[in-house]
This record gives structure tokens, C-alpha cells and sequence, in this order.
């Protein structure tokens, strides 16, 4: 009768063995050895038959660690030991000529940001090589030397400042792409502002100043054969009525302006015992001075003295003077010595009026130059 089997590990393998009761040989299948362990496993009761699956395993377990323990045993002593890691050497390295970084900044430089840049800004982008470069020239092409040129950037930032050299060119380093204004000026030449876009490459600008213009004349007496007129003051203005420059006419009658930037101007000549005279003119730029003559019409003058019927001068009498529509032109008081005065009058007919005595009106014909006229102020035979 079969009363249980048995799983018994030999050699490392698994072997079942039946156990029976009957006639049937009990591990005949089994070395020698193992025949004694059979016989009692089956002369044991059943609980003692459960407890032998944990007891094969303990035993598989003592032969794995005998193994083990054996192919320890079994390494030849000379076996070299366990390589230890390796470790590379360690070098510090310096690029560059330029000092030490210094720890506490970021030695990497970071892009600035757009939102933070103005609008029109370019980035900055250093090249040694890259400039506006070229010659300043007169208006006939003759170098010009001294001229100082003015490089204005975005947001008007002076991005350089140079002058001409003996030839005439000048050069501008810039470090940031973008628009730029060149003003380029030189003393007694008109002013120039050039637009201009520097890229990643040098721009090439040539700029011919305007020189200045002058002006001359000569100044006439009006009506007489052409007498010049010398010791007269010529004013020069702008369009906004500045004087700019003035002048005085020599022994011929001659004036000289230089130096003047092209433009509008008026010119205003004046001389003792003459009219004024005001002209428009207007200077183009050329070699050449603008030539511009004046004539001047004589004033008249009126004088006399003031006097009684005695023939004494009358003081503090009142002079005034009338055209033909009786507008009053002028009017002075006499001094001590009864003198009364009128300067600059066009040809005409006038009324002259006195009074400190009985009033005394007298018509005149100013037709000549100068007129004296003596008034006679009283009362009767005074």
C-alpha cells in the first residue's frame, strides 16, 4: 500500500521516491547510502513525512554553500587582485591672454533681451576693421583739411568725432550696427547732414562742403551822374531780421561782404544827408561774389531860425512840419539860438507851422537839396 512519497535532491537534481508499505522494494532505485534515510522516512509517522519537502530544501541549501565555498578555495593565490577605479589626473587649463575671471560674475555674456532693447537699437557687434570712412572736399573737388565730421547714432547718441586730415579723409570707427546721421562742418563752409546704414562691411561717403558766397557793391548818389558815395553803413540781415555782418563803404564808394552762407538777406544802406535804401537779395553758392549796387536818393533838409520882428532869436517856439494832405511829419522846439531842423524829406510840397507867438504859417516848395527858411514871430512892430 502506498503511503507517500518523498523528494529527495542528490547530486543537485530532484529525485521522487515512492514510499509503500507493500511488497514493493522501498528506493531500490537509490544508492546504498541513501537506503537508510528511505527506510525511516517510511517507518515515520505522517507528520514527521510533511516536515521532508523543508528538510530536502535545507539540504540543497547546505550543498549550494558547500559549492560555493569550495570554488573559493580553488583560486589560485598568484590571481591578480581587483583592479581599483582609475582616476584621470586633473589640470586646469587657462584660455585667452586677458586676466582671470573672477569668480563672482557670469563669465558667459547673455543676450540682451529684445523687450529691453529700444526700438531702432542694433546689437553691438565690435569689428576693428569696420567704419565710415571717405573725403571732405570743396566745391571744386580740392581737398579739405581740418573739416570735423560728427557720427550721431539712434536716440541722438554721438557714436564718434574726427577731422579731416591734410588730404581731405577721415575715418570713423563704428561698433554697432545700424542707422546713423554724419555732420560734417568746417569754418566759412555751409553745414551738411548725411543719412546713412552702417552693416557688417565699412561705408564708403565723400562729402563736398558748400563754401561760402560773398557780396559787394558800390553805393551812388541817385540823379547825380553816378557820385559815389563813401563813409556809407551797410547792414546785412537774415530771414529773420538778425544782422549778420556789417560793413562801410570805402573812398570809391565800396562795400564787401565774406564769407556769408548761401541764403536769403536783405541789404540796407544808409549815408549822412541821404535816404536810406533796403534791398532784397539772394546768394547761390559760387566762386565768384555776388555783385550788388546801391543808389541813394538825396534827402532834403529844412532848417532856419525862429526870430522876432527885431531880429532875436525866439527859444521854446514849436516847429512842426506838414506834407500836402496836412499829415504831420515831424516837429521840435527851438533852443536859445531859435534853430529848427528837418533831415531826410522827399521832394514835395510842405507846410511849415511856428508858434510861441501868434502862430506863422508858411508854404514851401522843397524841390532842391537843402532849404533855410527863417520864420518871424511878434506882435505888431515887435
Amino acid at each position: 500500500m502506498l503511503r507517500g512519497v518523498a523528494r529527495v535532491l542528490v547530486g543537485g537534481l530532484a529525485v521522487l521516491v515512492p514510499l509503500d508499505v507493500g511488497g514493493w522494494a522501498v528506493g531500490a532505485s537509490l544508492p546504498e547510502r541513501w537506503r537508510p534515510v528511505v527506510h525511516a522516512l517510511h517507518d515515520a509517522p505522517r507528520p514527521a513525512l510533511l516536515a521532508v519537502p523543508a528538510a530536502a530544501a535545507l539540504v540543497s541549501l547546505a550543498l549550494a554553500l558547500g559549492t560555493v565555498r569550495r570554488r573559493r578555495t580553488q583560486v589560485p593565490s598568484q590571481e591578480a587582485p581587483l583592479a581599483t577605479p582609475h582616476h584621470e589626473p586633473e589640470h586646469d587649463i587657462t584660455l585667452g591672454t586677458g586676466p582671470a575671471p573672477d569668480p563672482g560674475r557670469d563669465p558667459l555674456p547673455r543676450r540682451p533681451s529684445r523687450l529691453g532693447r529700444p526700438r531702432g537699437a542694433w546689437p553691438t557687434v565690435h569689428d576693428p576693421d569696420r567704419a565710415v570712412r571717405g573725403i571732405v572736399a570743396e566745391p571744386d573737388g580740392r581737398p579739405l583739411a581740418h573739416a570735423v565730421l560728427t557720427l550721431v547714432g539712434a536716440g541722438g547718441r554721438q557714436a564718434g568725432r574726427t577731422a579731416t586730415r591734410a588730404d581731405g579723409h577721415y575715418e570713423l570707427p563704428v561698433d554697432a550696427l545700424g542707422s546713423y546721421v554724419l555732420i560734417a562742418s568746417a569754418p566759412g563752409h555751409r553745414p551738411q547732414a548725411l543719412a546713412l546704414t552702417v552693416g557688417t562691411a565699412s561705408v564708403e561717403l565723400d562729402v563736398r562742403l558748400g563754401g561760402t558766397v560773398g557780396l559787394t557793391g558800390t553805393v551812388r548818389r541817385a540823379g547825380s551822374a553816378g557820385t559815389a558815395v563813401p563813409n556809407a553803413t551797410a547792414l546785412l540781415t537774415d530771414a529773420r531780421g538778425e544782422v549778420v555782418a556789417t560793413a562801410t563803404t570805402d573812398e570809391d564808394g565800396v562795400y564787401r561782404f565774406g564769407r556769408l552762407l548761401p541764403g536769403a538777406y536783405t541789404l540796407a544802406v544808409s549815408a549822412e544827408g541821404m535816404r536810406p535804401a533796403a534791398l532784397a537779395v539772394q546768394l547761390d553758392g559760387g566762386a565768384e561774389p555776388t555783385e550788388l549796387d546801391v543808389e541813394l536818393p538825396a534827402g532834403a533838409v529844412l532848417r532856419g531860425i525862429v526870430r522876432t520882428r527885431s531880429g532875436r532869436p525866439v527859444e521854446d517856439a514849436r516847429v512842426t512840419l506838414m506834407n500836402a494832405g496836412g499829415d504831420v511829419l515831424a516837429s521840435m522846439i527851438t533852443g536859445a539860438d531859435g534853430l529848427y531842423r528837418f533831415e531826410d524829406l522827399p521832394p514835395g510840397d510842405y507846410t511849415l507851422v511856428a508858434a510861441g507867438y501868434p502862430p506863422v504859417a508858411t508854404a514851401l516848395d522843397l524841390a532842391a537839396d537843402e532849404l533855410e527858411h527863417d520864420l518871424t514871430l511878434g506882435h505888431g512892430a515887435l
